[in-house]
């Protein structure tokens, strides 16, 4: 596991001094090949039936493998059913291939329409809510109100439990690639003007007025 130098205006912004923000720098780098972080977090879906989880990421499409998934944050479980609340799909459908957000459950898979591979920082939120007929998963990317991914039932035959991983689905499974910043888990479904206040306009800001229950700066 690396550190890696954020440096100031690397999310694809400029720096502007909106709202309580921090002057953090860093940001973990993993590695894809055997780079995760286990954090004890047990998110079983009987203590959290309404589920919000927060990241920050930088990748560049040069760094992967065609055809494959990529997981910043999951949930540890012993099979890989429901183990991506957040997953990234390179490639397949998309030509050329770009970095997208993505959904595989009851449905068809879902795919977001932003690169999230250009090098820069992005920032994803999924919010996730069990129901009767599974989870209930929408994906926002960089403070867009309108989901990219909205309402899909993701994996219906069991719903998300295990503990918070970074860095993969699991310890093998869909290994991330690239920098990871600023995760966070909330106990509750976050509103579109708290994804907006996150986003914070490409500048991550103070989180403890929004009450997680798990907030990693990831080096700072």
């Amino acid at each position: 596991m690396l550190y890696g130098q954020r440096g100031e205006g690397t999310r694809g912004v400029p720096e502007i001094p909106v709202g309580s923000s921090f002057t953090n720098t860093y940001s973990m780098e993993f590695d894809g090949i055997d780079d995760y972080m286990t954090t004890g977090l047990n998110l079983g879906y009987t203590s959290y039936p309404n589920l919000s989880l927060s990241c920050w990421i930088k990748v560049d499409n040069s760094d992967l493998v065609d055809f494959r998934d990529y997981s910043p944050i999951g949930a540890y479980v012993a099979g890989y059913a429901n183990s991506t609340p957040i997953n990234l799909n390179h490639s397949s459908p998309l030509f050329p291939p770009e970095l997208k957000v993505s959904q595989q459950g009851a449905a068809p898979a879902v795919y977001g329409t932003t690169n999230l591979g250009d090098n820069n920082w992005h920032h994803i939120v999924s919010t996730c809510e069990y129901d009767a007929a599974g989870t209930i998963v929408n994906v926002y990317v960089d403070g867009n109100p309108t989901p990219e991914i909205a309402n899909n039932i993701m994996l219906s035959w069991t719903p998300i439990t295990g503990d918070l991983i970074l860095g993969g689905g699991t310890s093998t499974f869909r290994l991330f690639i690239g920098n990871l910043d600023e995760v966070a888990a909330f106990d509750y479904i976050l509103s579109t003007d708290d994804i907006a206040n996150i986003y914070n306009l490409g500048t991550p800001g103070d989180l403890t007025s929004l009450s997680p229950i798990y907030w990693n700066r990831m080096g700072d």
